[in-house]
């Protein structure tokens, strides 16, 4: 995605010279600069101001200079051959990348390890939501994703625990019964608005350090409450 964007400022400056701009051509090629910068940037400080789905939008504004930035660099070498090869490459390796980029490719982590999210629960972390929600009552702290599955179908009380997942410090917590997925220590959680969620501590082990006892365990999923 990073190499589409920026090969394709070399066909947005083109556009915009005195040369070949006009008020289409202007408005199209702005437009997928502003929607980029939105999303993008803010992103590097930790901050969402637009989600990141405006990048396939942004995308399609920008596919006509990414074809103009390929087009000119191909210009440069005068062997026709060269250029057929270099084109055909050009394409080759853009599809390959955006095909096995972590937001087209959700289901393979082959080449994503620390970017890829799973955004759909398992069948045993939804068997696990149903069994809490029926032997306890009382709050529960899970990470914002699986939190979906609690409120919109289980109609449980819950609070998110992503800050205490990111600092590994759950002792504010002591008064509700944490639930902790297997997905959250091997992979990058999806957060609303914010980077996704790393963590390089094994929260288990954290959590009985802090005084909690665990209490469920069905393989992907734990819960624990302090005594």
């Amino acid at each position: 995605m990073f190499l589409f964007f920026s090969l394709s400022f070399i066909g947005c400056f083109n556009i915009l010279s005195k040369q070949f701009r006009n008020s289409n051509r202007f408005i199209t090629t702005i437009g997928g600069i502003v929607i980029l910068c939105l999303a993008f940037f803010p992103s590097i400080i930790g901050m969402y101001i637009i989600s990141e789905r405006w990048y396939y939008f942004s995308q399609i504004l920008l596919a006509i200079p990414l074809s103009l930035s390929i087009l000119l660099i191909n210009g440069i070498f005068k062997h026709q051959l060269m250029k057929g090869f270099l084109m055909s490459l050009s394409i080759f390796i853009l599809a390959f990348l955006l095909i096995m980029s972590p937001q087209a490719n959700i289901d393979n982590r082959t080449f994503s390890t620390n970017s890829g999210i799973r955004y759909a629960l398992t069948d045993s972390e939804l068997q696990a939501g149903n069994t809490i929600s029926t032997i306890y009552n009382e709050t529960i702290g899970i990470d914002w994703y699986y939190g979906h599955l609690f409120r919109y179908q289980l109609d449980s009380k819950y609070i998110s625990i992503d800050n205490s997942l990111d600092t590994g410090d759950f002792r504010m917590l002591s008064d509700i019964m944490i639930i902790i997925r297997e997905e959250t220590m091997n992979h990058p959680l999806f957060r609303p608005y914010q980077s996704p969620l790393n963590i390089n501590y094994n929260p288990f082990l954290t959590l009985e350090e802090q005084n909690f006892s665990r209490i469920y365990n069905c393989g992907s999923v734990s819960g624990y409450l302090q005594p």
